[in-house]
Formats: C-alpha cells, sequence, structure tokens
C-alpha cells in the first residue's frame, strides 16, 4: 500500500538547474519596468540637450550675466532685440563684432536701437586671436561710463562673448575669479579647444599675475590690470632699423638690418617653416596707390627669443620699378595668429623715397 508523504522543500533538479520561484519570475517584469523608465530619463534627458544645443547654436543664445545689470547673447534679429530691450529694460549694448557699416546685420542693429533710443558701443574682438589692447581698454572703459542694464554679443554669443562677459563679471563689486571663469563655458557653446583657446589663455594671465603679485582679486585690481599690465600673450614687440639707406633706388635691392626686442611676457620662437613660428614680415606699398609693391620677411631659423632679448634681423627687399614715394612697413607675425600691430603692438613704419 502506497504512503502518501509531504512534499519536499528541496527544489527539483532538471538537468542540474534549479526552477525559478515565483519572485524569480517576476523580477523580469520589474526589470523591464526599471528599463524603460531609464530609457524615459535618458530621452528626456537628450531632448533637454538638444533644446539646449538649438538655443546655443541656432538661437538667441541669451543668458544673464548679473540679474538686472548685464546679459549675454548671440547677434539678435531685430524683432528679439526689441524684446530683449523691452523685457530686460536693455540701455546700451556692446558689440564685439567692430563697426561694420557696410554689413546688413550691422546696419540693422544701429537703426533698431537709433529707434529705441539705446546707445551702442562697437569693440572689435576676434575668437582666434588675443583681445587687442585698445579694444580691451575701450571694453572695461564702456563697462565702467555707460548705462546699465547692457547687453553684450558677438555673431554666436559664444566666445568673444564669453571672455566680454567673464570681463564685466570680474568688475561687479564682490566678483570672485571663480565668477569670471564661469562664463567662459560649454553652457554657452565656448570650448577651449582649437584657436579659440587662445581667448581662456588670455584671461589667465590675469590670476598668473596675481598669484605673480601675491595678490587677491578685486574689481578695482582687474581693471588696474586691463589698464597698465594686459599684454596679448607673446605678441608685443619693439621694431627699431638698426642700419638701412635713407632712400631706394630704382633697380636696385635694399638691405634693411632690424632689431627686433621681444617686450611680452612669454618667449618667442623662431621657425625655419614659413607657416609656423614667429617672423618679421616687411612690406612696401605705395603713397598714393596704396598698392602694396614689394615684400620680404627675415627669422626663418630655429631660435628662442626670451621676454626683453633681442635679434637681429635682416631684411632683402626686392627692386623697385618706378619712382615715388612709398612706406615701408616693418612688424612681426605669428604665422598662425596675427600680426603683432593687430591686437596692439607698435609696429615699424617710415616714408621713403624711391629714386632713379
Amino acid at each position: 500500500m502506497a504512503v502518501a508523504t509531504a512534499p519536499s522543500s528541496t527544489p527539483i533538479r532538471l538537468h542540474g538547474r534549479v526552477p525559478p520561484r515565483d519572485s524569480q519570475v517576476r523580477a523580469p517584469v520589474r526589470s523591464s519596468r526599471v528599463g524603460r523608465l531609464l530609457w524615459l530619463v535618458l530621452g528626456l534627458a537628450g531632448l533637454g540637450l538638444g533644446l539646449e544645443l538649438v538655443r546655443v547654436v541656432l538661437g538667441s543664445n541669451f543668458a544673464t550675466v548679473v540679474p538686472g545689470r548685464v546679459y549675454r547673447s548671440a547677434q539678435l534679429s531685430p524683432t528679439q532685440m526689441r524684446e530683449a530691450v523691452r523685457r530686460f529694460g536693455i540701455r546700451t549694448v556692446i558689440n564685439l563684432r567692430g563697426c561694420c557699416p557696410q554689413e546688413g546685420w550691422y546696419a540693422k542693429e544701429a537703426g533698431t536701437l537709433r529707434e529705441l533710443g539705446v546707445a551702442q558701443v562697437d569693440v572689435n574682438f576676434s575668437s582666434s586671436m588675443p583681445p587687442p589692447v585698445p579694444e580691451l581698454h575701450k571694453l572695461v572703459t564702456a563697462l565702467a561710463e555707460v548705462e546699465y542694464p547692457v547687453l553684450i554679443h558677438c555673431r554666436r554669443g559664444a566666445d568673444r562673448t564669453s571672455f566680454a562677459a567673464a570681463c564685466a563679471a570680474l568688475l561687479e563689486p564682490g566678483s570672485t575669479l571663480a565668477d569670471g571663469w564661469a562664463q567662459m563655458s560649454l553652457q554657452y557653446g565656448h570650448s577651449p579647444v582649437g584657436d579659440v583657446q587662445v581667448l581662456d589663455e588670455c584671461l589667465a594671465t590675469y590670476p598668473a599675475w596675481l598669484a605673480e603679485q601675491g595678490l587677491e582679486h578685486t574689481p578695482e585690481r582687474f581693471r588696474s590690470w586691463v589698464q597698465s599690465e594686459y599684454l596679448p600673450l607673446h605678441c608685443w614687440a619693439e621694431v627699431t632699423l638698426a642700419k638701412g639707406p635713407g632712400e631706394l633706388q630704382v633697380g636696385q635691392w635694399t638691405r634693411l638690418e632690424f632689431r627686433v626686442t621681444n617686450r611680452s611676457r612669454r618667449p618667442w620662437r623662431l621657425m625655419r617653416a614659413a607657416h609656423a613660428g614667429v617672423h618679421l614680415r616687411v612690406f612696401v606699398r605705395d603713397v598714393k596707390t596704396q598698392t602694396f609693391l614689394a615684400t620680404g620677411g627675415s627669422g626663418f631659423f630655429d631660435q628662442i627669443v626670451p621676454p626683453g632679448g633681442s635679434v637681429e634681423l635682416i631684411v632683402a627687399l626686392p627692386p623697385l620699378q618706378h619712382a615715388g614715394s612709398v612706406e615701408v612697413f616693418a612688424d612681426m607675425s605669428d604665422e598662425q595668429m596675427c600680426w603683432f600691430h593687430m591686437v596692439g603692438s607698435p609696429p615699424w613704419t617710415r616714408q621713403m623715397e624711391v629714386k632713379r
């Protein structure tokens, strides 16, 4: 006679595997729900990032630097400008694209601001070279004297605007260095990669100067640094003619010997290559027609010129074919960045006569 037994609590193994319990069966359901929730969160985050990217890259890139006082943006349309003035009470617009009356965007902006009774200040910055000394002075002076609230903009509101907004933040009472650096952010489309990193390098020379002097940041100290200490990285030189003729002769080569001194706080690197490094460039231009007649260059060898150091450079100008008055222009050039005079360094110039 068979005897009934109670079910064993030991699970039955099938081919060495344990059949899942009820909780193990339901786990994939919960896992699936968690997965869907995770994808939903990621999707929403991606959507938000996409919308932010559209706002920065394709939109106005409008943002607040100092509430009620300083704002930043890309180039605004007349409609967008009117809305910004109405909503935020803008009284001054600082345009970092320079005075360009021949450009349609400039004519529209100037006309709109004139219509609204808003002041316009033109500052000429570039995203791929150091802010010129005179232009940075103009920006800081404007921020001290114009009527607020102020709107600062360039074309995209990403690079030049980030640098200028950082300056505006550092000039605010109670500001910190972190307030300035917060404006140099990917949030506004700025990333210190490629040519635009020159702006970050220029701004970094201010805290480096503070550290050298053992000083803390204050708005007054930043303003003083801009006015008396700021130099555009290595792009500053003193160019003098050491030896050369008082006049040029038609049909003859001209030898000019220059003494060039590094007046910046960084070393120069002269290089053999014509497309890289720092070199001396010379141009001859007809005074009447303003056409270029001849060019020359020097410094095509490997040498480091330290701050305060000098180098003798010889330039051979090719023969000129006609008599008349010419202007000879000599300046140092960083072949991958700019002529030094473009950031304020004084070039050497002289008007000379070409005789037969």
